[in-house]
């Protein structure tokens, strides 16, 4: 029984993915996985593990560094490759079945970048057996590119999430003070 509704589930991944909307998708999430690819492809021939390099425009703040990591996050669950692939492949799935339920543009933005940074992650884990991080900027742990592209298509999530009315009133009253409307009527004569 089990078996049968994987394939199910597997069959209506394939069928959606097929489909003209969701080419776009495809197109950037590929580019983007390229580009994270491409990145660690570099940092992993040109420098030695541990090592780093001062750019010196970042008056120190920031560092390209070749540095591996088992876990996720920050590092956190080390040693469990394969239950964070197996989660990422699962986010990655329903991600692209929600996609064309998304209405909005920074849904579908932030969907596309979590996809495309899981994608870039997952492809570390499962050929090296570990994720490559080469950016450093202090305080924060080494992160790369597919880190970028998860963190800021949460945030895109969480901010599509967020509607006006929701917001506080004082923070809607602030804003309609600065763009010139103080929420009040003016007196018609």
């Amino acid at each position: 029984m089990a078996n049968t509704a994987v394939i199910r589930k597997g069959k209506a991944l394939a069928a959606a993915a097929a489909s003209p909307g969701y080419i776009p998708l495809f197109i950037s999430v590929a580019a983007l996985t390229a580009l994270d690819q491409l990145t660690k492809a570099i940092i992993r021939g040109s420098l030695a593990r541990s090592y780093g390099i001062d750019l010196p425009a970042s008056l120190g703040l920031l560092q390209i560094v070749h540095i591996t990591n088992t876990g996720s996050i920050f590092g956190v669950l080390k040693g469990t490759q394969l239950l964070i692939s197996a989660l990422s492949v699962a986010v990655v799935a329903f991600l692209i079945m929600a996609y064309r339920k998304l209405d909005k543009k920074l849904q579908r933005l932030g969907a596309l970048l979590i996809i495309a940074g899981a994608v870039g992650n997952t492809i570390d884990r499962l050929l090296f057996g570990m994720v490559t991080d080469f950016i450093y900027l202090r305080p924060w742990p080494a992160f790369n590119l597919a880190d970028t592209f998860l963190f800021f298509g949460a945030a895109l999530l969480l901010l599509s999430l967020i509607s006006l009315p929701s917001l506080p009133r004082w923070l809607l009253a602030v804003a309609a003070m600065r763009s010139g409307r103080s929420g009040q009527r003016k007196n018609r004569k």
